[in-house]
């Protein structure tokens, strides 16, 4: 298990290398406030990338001692292995960052350096990371506008991230490309003017939401950083009711995993294999309200039960016009769409289990905010025992 992780992540590294050359790698921690010059930004690549070099170093090492070692040992190899695996991909994420801050830095990039930026761009979309790979092509874009590799990355990522004018703009100026787009993304396509009505029914309410300026939110702390969620009280209460409880209780405070984060679909988590917490409740969809399953929404997850949602939960990593109306849509992320989208795939794209992943977790949940009123669940029924349920509850079938 943990071998081919390893190998896998050195060989995709070294080929990151070969293909750059002596060129240092880059894209910033967050967005400073003053723009640095490109020589510091030229050092600060350079310091990332030794120390990435030595955490890939350090789990490798752990990964030997893991087999080598006795099972109590193991054990603590395997924790060596998993913050250094975790330290080695922040760092990717960081060489990366620090690269797109060189290109916004300079007023006219040269090739090499729109190579590497496409790369990432790349990297992003083979990884469903749509936010990033769509801003970064757009600034790409400005210096190839007729680059048709950045076109299929850019309009792909558009619609994918709920940018729906942009990904109409694509389909009428870049059509033709169409055929070279997954069948997943030719779908969204497919039902282009229909996402694009809903979703302008859907920022009138965020407007309205916006304006009103009272709606929960929680702020949820993960191994990979920070989601913020506004809660859809207004169209849920009784599944925001829910959730702000458990949030309040602690139930969220428990290192739980995301279990099943699949690529292009949803991340899930929340899962307790004891059966916590002992009760379902109401479903709370099927209704007139109901807001759409868009890119990045919050929604219950559940057997195909009726009123079996309790905890679980799931963010959508794409419009999924499929799931409307089957499952509680109760809030949307805020803040952390990169966080998001960087949790660690647990299955692949046909919803198989992956073997040697570390899942991200989380770390914890709190109450930014909320109304002036009293959250309690509304319980469908409840467990005197923990539940026989191992599985997990579920969004359907991808």
């Amino acid at each position: 298990m943990l071998g081919s992780r390893v190998a896998l992540w050195i060989g995709v590294f070294v080929g990151c290398l070969v293909s750059m050359g002596n060129l240092s790698i880059v894209w910033s921690f967050q967005v400073a406030q003053q723009q640095r010059s490109i020589d510091d930004i030229n050092k600060e690549l350079d310091k990332r990338f030794e120390e990435w070099r030595e955490f890939l170093k350090e789990a490798s090492q752990a990964r030997v001692d893991y087999f080598a070692e006795e099972r109590g040992q193991s054990i603590k190899n395997r924790e060596r292995y998993e913050a250094a695996y975790r330290k080695a991909r922040e760092h990717k994420d960081l060489l990366s960052e620090l690269h797109v801050e060189k290109l916004n830095a300079s007023p006219n990039p040269d090739e090499a350096l729109r190579r590497i930026a496409l790369s990432i761009a790349q990297d992003y979309f083979r990884e469903e990371r749509m936010h990033r790979c769509f801003e970064l092509t757009d600034k790409l874009l400005r210096f190839e506008p007729d680059n048709p590799t950045l076109r299929i990355l850019n309009g792909s990522s558009a619609i994918s991230s709920n940018r729906f004018d942009e990904a109409q703009d694509f389909l009428f100026n870049w059509g033709q490309l169409e055929k070279d787009l997954s069948n997943e993304t030719r779908a969204l396509f497919e039902n282009l003017a229909v996402l694009r009505e809903s979703f302008a029914k859907e920022s009138l309410i965020r407007e309205a939401e916006a304006k009103a300026d009272d709606l929960p939110r929680v702020l949820m702390s993960t191994t990979r950083g920070d989601i913020v969620v506004e809660l859809f009280e207004n169209e849920a209460p009784q599944t925001v009711a829910n959730f702000i409880k458990l949030v309040e209780t602690g139930y969220y405070d428990r290192d739980l995993n995301f279990h099943r984060v699949v690529p292009g679909f949803v991340a899930q988590g929340g899962e307790d294999l004891s059966g916590a917490p002992f009760y379902t409740i109401y479903d709370e969809f099927g209704g007139a309200n109901d807001r759409p399953h868009f890119a990045y929404v919050l929604a219950m997850a559940k057997t195909e039960s009726a009123h079996s949602a309790a905890a679980e939960f799931y963010i959508t990593l794409r419009p999924l016009p499929g799931l409307n109306q089957k499952y509680a849509v109760f809030g949307r992320v805020l803040e952390g769409f990169d966080v998001v989208e960087s949790l660690t795939h647990t299955h692949d794209r046909d919803d198989q289990l992956l073997t040697g992943v570390v899942p991200d977790k989380i770390l914890a949940a709190k109450v930014l905010r909320k109304r002036d009123r009293e959250y309690f669940p509304n319980i469908f029924m409840t467990f005197p025992r923990p539940s026989p349920r191992t599985q997990g509850e579920q969004p359907p079938d991808k």
